[in-house]
């Protein structure tokens, strides 16, 4: 056992929205990427509903990946890697 000055660790932010249609989670998934980006470029949506994020282009300059069906935990993964390519 040893004690030792306290440090900060980068970590990776996990964050989980829930909640029926229509109640905001995409537009507050934005607004807190931008908080915690403070650039759009830097956030990227992976949009399976049709394109309805574009609803809030109005926001700031943010990035899209449309996913259509199959829903598959691969092309999830796929698309993913595509955005932290970009």
């Amino acid at each position: 056992m040893k004690l030792q000055k306290a440090k900060r660790h980068q970590v990776k932010l996990k964050v989980g929205m829930s909640g029926p249609s229509g109640y905001g989670k995409t537009y507050s998934a934005l607004l807190l990427a931008f908080g915690i980006t403070n650039d759009w470029n830097k956030i990227a949506v992976i949009d399976t509903e049709n394109n309805s994020a574009s609803l809030y282009s109005h926001l700031g300059e943010f990035n899209i990946l449309p996913l259509n069906e199959p829903f598959s935990p691969e092309r999830y993964i796929e698309a993913i890697k595509i955005c932290e390519a970009s």
